[in-house]
Order: structure tokens, then C-alpha cells, then sequence
């Protein structure tokens, strides 16, 4: 008698061990997927995932780094889930306070926000150019990023930007420092404004109070307008010095700049690759071949080479400057010198 309630013992025990163990298997998973690795929220990590990597090297990466406790387990719960040709890589935020079920949202694109992209804006891009740009990688309004202006970015950013006060206009073309940047889909345009102006303070700011000469007459927005054109007329770097040089002896000498890139600025977009002489009757203030001296702002974005080489031109004789059309320039003291030879390429290339 006392066999047999043993044996009744045991086979109850055995459903409630399968039991247990089902409970404990729930359990488990519940706690791996839903509950963070930390809840700490205040660490924020960039992650990069390239597109070169399986899931299995993704949940590698991130285990690495701190954001998940277990690979072994990322790469289980996105085979169980059908993720594999769902995850996309790009530059994310993401935190260790984050669960494992938000991850995953996050790298299949259920949670857009948190999602980085890296862009770069070129040299010699306009305010227009940089908008469409950044219309097409995050989605924001290009109407409102073209609308800010300096008294807006006044109001914004208060005293944290000195160089705004030194803007005699409205417009902030040219302010807009050519450079690398990460941001979220549709980001604040006062938090890429604020980039902006953090690279050309940390860039151009440091340069001019750094090389600014002391006799010059010549301001800094001034420079900026003439490192612009630098930057929109120079193929070769090692050029720029000298037609920064071009610019200067013209000015001094009450020559107009006549710069093709200004009238081509004038006329709008699309952006013209060779001018007409219709074009440059043009009435505006940026006609650098009817209106003398400097255009009133920057035609365009001027990297820190172009605005050295307006810092520091080269000392020359030169007046002149006509494009040989395999990126470099030939060069010339007199107005014959440079007819002669423009004619000579215009016939070479007829």
C-alpha cells in the first residue's frame, strides 16, 4: 500500500517538474526579452551597424558594447521572430536601459526616431543645395530650414554665437560649415543649425582670430564672401592662394571681380555650368562683372582650405585667370595677356 502512494507520488511529480520547467523556460525568456540589460537611461551609445554583418555578428556587436546581455539569445529571438531580412543597419542611439524587445523595434524600423544617418555636405554647396540635401536623408521641412535667418538664430541661440552679431544681412549662406554630420530623422532645425554653427565657430571662428591680420581691412564675413567665390572657381588646391590673390589685386585696384560662380549665383538654380553673355547683363547685386567690389553674402559654403587661402593669399602681380578646362588655370598680369590666351582656348575647344 505505502509502494503504491509512492508511485502515485511520483507521477504527479513528474507533470508538475515538466511544469516547473516550462514555467521557468517563460520565465527566462520573459525576463531576457522585456527586461533591460540596466535601467539606467542617462547612457546613451552610438552603434554602427554595417551592412556587412549577419544577425548573429549584430548581436555580437551589441553584447560587446554593453546593450544586450546575451547574443546567444538576440540571434535566437530574431530567428524565432522572422527578423533576419528585417534588420537594417545605419547609425542608431541606443542605451543598456533599452529591453530587447525595443532593440529589435529600433533595428526593424518600428521605432524611427532613435535611428541615426551620417551625411556630409560637400564644399561649395548653397543654403538651397544643403537643404535639398537634408530634405532627402531626414525628411525635414526645407521651407523652414531655408526660412531661418540671423535674426531667428539670434533669438535661438541668444549670445552663444558671436560671429551672428558680425552678419551685416539677413541670410546665412556661407555659415553653413561643409562638414560631417550625424542626425535623426526629422530633426529640429535649430539642432542642425546648431551643428552648423558649432563647426564653423570651432573652424573658421578659430582661424580667423588666429591668422585675422591686424592692418586688414577686410572683415570677416568679407573674407567668407571671398573664400566662397575661391572655393567655386579653384579646381586645384595648390590654386587657391593664387586666385584668393587674383581677387585681392582686383579689388585694390578697383577692378571688378567679374567671377562667373557670382552670376551664376545670381541666376538661381539649376546652377548654370557656362554662362552666355546674356547671363552676366544680369541685374543683381552678385553681377561681380557689372556691380564692383564684393557680392553682398558668401555664394556658397567655403571649406577651410578656401578660407585660408582668403586669409593668406598669394602675393602676385597676377589680374587675371581663365580655366584651361582640365582643372588647372592659366594666369595673367595684363588684360591682353588674358584676352590672348582666352581666345586661344575657346578656339582649342570651338
Amino acid at each position: 500500500m505505502i509502494k503504491q502512494q509512492r508511485k502515485l507520488t511520483r507521477k504527479k511529480r513528474v507533470p508538475f517538474i515538466i511544469f516547473s520547467f516550462f514555467i521557468l523556460v517563460f520565465l527566462y525568456l520573459a525576463w531576457s526579452f522585456y527586461i533591460p540589460l540596466s535601467w539606467s537611461e542617462k547612457e546613451i551609445k552610438e552603434i554602427d551597424i554595417s551592412p556587412k554583418l549577419n544577425s548573429r555578428q549584430i548581436g555580437q556587436n551589441l553584447e560587446s558594447v554593453q546593450i544586450i546581455k546575451s547574443s546567444a539569445f538576440f540571434y535566437f529571438a530574431v530567428r524565432v521572430l522572422n527578423l533576419d531580412r528585417k534588420l537594417r543597419f545605419g547609425l542608431y542611439l541606443m542605451s543598456p536601459s533599452y529591453s530587447l524587445s525595443r532593440i529589435l523595434n529600433i533595428l526593424t524600423g518600428k521605432e524611427t526616431g532613435l535611428v541615426l544617418k551620417k551625411i556630409t555636405i560637400p564644399e561649395g554647396y548653397t543654403k538651397k543645395e544643403i537643404a535639398q540635401v537634408l530634405a532627402e536623408a531626414y525628411d525635414i521641412d526645407k521651407k523652414a530650414f531655408l526660412q531661418f535667418n540671423v535674426s531667428k538664430a539670434k533669438e535661438v541661440f541668444k549670445d552663444k554665437y558671436s560671429f551672428l552679431d558680425l552678419i551685416p544681412t539677413e541670410n546665412l549662406e556661407g555659415y553653413l560649415f561643409p562638414e560631417t554630420y550625424i542626425f535623426v530623422k526629422n530633426e529640429k532645425i535649430e539642432k542642425i543649425y546648431e551643428a552648423f554653427f558649432g563647426q564653423f565657430e570651432k573652424n573658421i571662428v578659430t582661424l580667423w582670430q588666429q591668422k585675422e591680420p591686424k592692418t586688414s581691412k577686410y572683415n570677416l564675413h568679407q573674407v567668407l564672401t571671398l573664400a566662397s567665390m575661391v572655393e567655386k572657381e579653384a579646381y586645384k588646391l595648390a590654386e587657391m592662394p593664387i586666385i584668393a590673390g587674383v581677387f585681392y589685386n582686383r579689388l585694390a585696384k578697383r577692378i571688378v571681380l567679374a567671377s562667373c560662380p557670382t552670376v551664376a549665383y545670381a541666376l538661381g538654380e539649376p546652377r548654370k555650368k557656362v554662362l552666355t553673355y546674356d547671363d552676366v547683363e544680369v541685374k543683381s547685386p552678385y553681377n561681380t562683372y557689372r556691380r564692383q567690389g564684393l557680392p553682398p553674402t558668401p555664394i556658397a559654403s567655403p571649406g577651410i582650405k578656401a578660407f585660408k587661402a582668403a586669409l593668406e593669399p598669394a602675393k602676385t602681380d597676377y589680374l587675371y585667370f581663365v580655366s584651361n578646362r582640365d582643372g588647372t588655370s592659366n594666369f595673367s598680369t595684363s588684360l591682353r595677356e588674358h584676352t590672348n590666351k582666352r581666345n586661344f582656348l575657346n578656339n582649342k575647344y570651338r
